[in-house]
């Protein structure tokens, strides 16, 4: 692996380079900014469409990031960022042997967080351990949030191996059959807006776009995150900074099922015969890994 020093809209970040393989993250976020085969540009991580904005968050977000330890809201007395904090802290980088590794600490979580990136052929293998600050085990939620964009998304078809999609409270549309539910809107079609959630049955999701010659597979170990949680952002959003002009397409691996504040009683431990909780233990580290195949 080659590790040079680069910036991705505006941002410092590190570039990650193999025989066939290019990957940029960024150090604010530990975020994977854009997944590329050398030699070309396209990448299928979504890019926002602004330069700046007020939300942290929102600022400096891109492509895939790490969800901790809130997926979501804060909960109530809480004052921690959306998302939690790994995804606005600073990350620090260093080598070992082909694995970059990426380490930073969430104060107000009381959690040490690692994320290792290695290649392996057309596939990017991420890595993330949390440990205990505190030596006590700790109940956490835990999303990898990757969300796709154009041009690779447009046109795109989306298979995965879950069961029924359900939606979130507040979406505009309703309970929808696994290939509706995947299927983003062409980008001629009308406003869409919804967060959907799917039980894990197998560990892997699909996105290929025939006209691009291009695949993006991504699996995962089900009992890492049973929950794939689909967020469709297709020119709904009119508040700054999305002004009706976002496409974006969150395919988000989850502890728990819905980008919610607290949940309700009954999501508090388990729903739909999956869990809903993700504990780190009291000594050691907790460790989940997502492959990327991009071919």
């Amino acid at each position: 692996m080659i590790r040079s020093a680069t910036s991705w809209r505006g941002q410092p970040a590190m570039l990650l380079s193999s025989d066939q393989l290019e990957a940029v993250v960024s150090h604010t976020g530990a975020q994977v900014a854009c997944l590329r085969r050398r030699g070309e540009q396209l990448n299928p991580l979504w890019q926002p469409p602004w330069q700046t904005a007020e939300d942290p968050l929102l600022a400096i977000i891109v492509g895939s990031n790490p969800c901790l330890d809130r997926f979501g809201p804060a909960w109530p007395g809480e004052a921690k960022p959306l998302h939690g904090e790994a995804g606005v802290r600073r990350w620090h980088s260093r080598l070992e042997g082909e694995v970059a590794v990426f380490s930073t600490e969430l104060p107000l979580a009381r959690l040490a967080v690692e994320r290792g990136f290695a290649f392996q052929g057309d596939t990017l293998v991420l890595t993330t351990s949390v440990r205990s600050l505190d030596a006590v085990a700790r109940t956490i939620e835990w999303c990898e949030h990757t969300t796709l964009g154009d041009p690779f998304l447009a046109s795109a078809s989306i298979t995965a191996g879950i069961a029924k999609p359900q939606p979130m409270h507040g979406a505009t549309s309703g309970s929808l059959d696994v290939a509706t539910a995947l299927a983003m809107p062409a980008p001629d079609e009308e406003k869409r807006g919804d967060i959907h959630t799917a039980p894990v049955l197998d560990g892997w999701y699909r996105v290929h776009n025939p006209a691009l010659g291009r695949t993006l597979m991504v699996r995962w170990d089900p009992a890492d995150f049973p929950w794939l949680c689909l967020w469709t952002e297709h020119r709904s959003r009119s508040e700054s900074p999305w002004l009706e002009v976002t496409r974006a397409r969150g395919m988000e691996l989850s502890t728990k099922p819905f980008p919610e504040g607290k949940p309700p009683a009954e999501r508090a431990t388990s729903w739909l015969g999956r869990s809903t909780l993700c504990v780190v233990p009291a000594h050691g580290w907790l460790r989940k890994t997502i492959r990327f195949q991009w071919s």
